[in-house]
């Protein structure tokens, strides 16, 4: 699969419909909250005008009718209407307690239509003719009697402040929106070009050029580079470890081919010379030792390089170890191993490895050894210690390589076969000296190796 570089703009776009869906939600709560403000002052300022208009004419002028408007004292309430209106720009009427108009600066107004009136409700606003409207009704008291209602009436005016909030709202955020648009994607970049030089460097890693990541800040994406800087050290370090030990195999195998090929070659280079020498039989008799010998040394690398499938069994633990050790004269001690529990295992190899072993510690002189077997929560601990001499530290990595010997008649394939077993087994097998003894660990895991106890 061909991957695009492409993260950054994923990255954008993410960020960016979070931004667009913040900026809708919260353009709406300002908006709302201005109008709010806005529309408050407002109905102050008509509950202002409304309390003026009580304060100046009486309860009288909720009786007028249309006949009466050329009457004088009508005229006069008229005329504190109209200054009312010049002063707040605001038209005014005087409704009965029958919604009719009585007194009005709006012409042709006949009456009042108040759906809109609740408990709480005695203002409107909206829209005539895209222009902002706002209708206000307050009554007329007198002796806590109604005896009319003051109608206010404000069209444009201080009322196009709503329009303007929202033009000026729409023009702040669009301006802020873009500016945070173009620090998302600086930060896209930026983010994203750490991944770039990242990405650069495994690929030039990948086609084997010597690279390592630069790191330069201390966040977790610094440390996911630290460990990826780590991982190719180590896959090197494991890479010329593989390579030394491949090239000691090839040696130890060269070695132990060549030996065998010498003598029979000399072998024959004798009998050609000698061809009616008495001893060219017993010559003859050799180079077939020196071939079994050499047919004995490829069986043994093509049995260690083939990987043979595990055939596991169900057996107790205790039979198995001491069906071990009574074929030596080893000590066996027990931790937290029941006498009834199972496992499961290849009895055959897992037997072999463990024989290497013991029969290794007794070719180095061991006079004593110990199999101490262990069951914790996590793993089953195998330790086979002895009192032999101390491997050097020169050669203790070394000993698990195929081929590679310091007995003088050996081949140096049986602990590099027991390591073979036990990685199967899903263990592993380490050498660790312990207060000046010798002391190989094998740590099997739990789920690998136990079944539930024998009933």
């Amino acid at each position: 699969m061909k991957y695009k570089k492409i993260f950054k703009w994923e990255l954008f776009l993410g960020i960016s419909v979070i931004l667009i869906i913040s900026f809708i939600i919260f353009n709406f709560f300002i908006f709302g909250f201005f109008l709010n403000i806005l529309d408050k002052e407002i109905n102050n300022r008509l509950s202002l005008i409304s309390d003026e208009l009580q304060s100046n004419i009486d309860d009288i002028a909720f009786t007028f009718t249309q006949s009466e408007k050329f009457s004088k004292l009508y005229t006069k309430y008229l005329y504190i209407l109209n200054e009312t209106k010049k002063r707040w720009s605001v038209d005014i009427v005087l409704l009965n307690p029958m919604w009719q108009s009585c007194i009005t600066t709006i012409p042709e107004y006949n009456y009042f239509n108040p759906d809109f009136l609740s408990i709480n409700i005695n203002n409107i606003t909206y829209f005539e003719n895209g222009i902002p409207t706002k209708e206000y009704i307050q009554p007329f008291k007198k002796d806590n009697i109604i005896k009319g209602y003051i109608y206010l009436k404000m069209k444009g005016g201080v009322l196009s402040q709503f329009i303007s909030i929202k033009k000026n709202q729409y023009f702040i955020f669009t301006a802020i929106f873009i500016f945070a648009l173009f620090i998302t994607f600086i930060f896209s970049y930026l983010f994203t070009a750490r991944i770039d030089r990242t990405i650069s460097t495994m690929e030039k890693i990948a086609r084997g050029e010597n690279k390592i990541i630069n790191i330069d800040w201390f966040d977790e994406f610094s440390y996911l580079q630290e460990q990826i800087n780590t991982m190719v050290l180590n896959l090197k370090h494991l890479e010329e470890q593989r390579t030394k030990e491949i090239q000691l195999i090839a040696m130890g195998l060269a070695h132990e081919i060549k030996n065998p090929i010498a003598a029979a070659y000399n072998l024959i280079e004798i009998i050609q010379k000698k061809p009616d020498d008495t001893k060219n039989i017993d010559r003859l008799n050799e180079i077939k030792q020196e071939i079994t010998r050499l047919n004995s040394i490829t069986d043994k690398f093509i049995h260690f390089a083939r990987d043979d499938n595990l055939v596991k069994e169900k057996i107790k633990l205790k039979s198995f170890f001491e069906n071990i050790t009574n074929q030596f004269n080893v000590n066996i001690n027990y931790k937290n191993i029941n006498d009834n529990q199972l496992i499961e295992t290849d009895s055959i190899l897992m037997e072999r490895a463990l024989k290497n072993l013991i029969k290794n510690s007794y070719e180095a002189g061991a006079k004593n050894i110990d199999l101490n077997i262990e069951k914790n929560e996590n793993f089953l601990l195998i330790d086979i210690i002895d009192d032999a001499l101390l491997i050097p530290d020169n050669i203790k990595d070394k000993i698990f390589i195929p081929f590679f010997t310091t007995k003088q008649n050996g081949m140096g394939i049986g602990l590099a076969i027991t390591k073979n077993i036990i990685e199967k087994h899903n263990g592993r097998i380490e050498y660790k000296p312990l207060e000046n003894k010798n002391r190989f660990e094998i740590i099997i895991p739990i789920e690998k190796i136990f079944i539930n106890e024998e009933n």
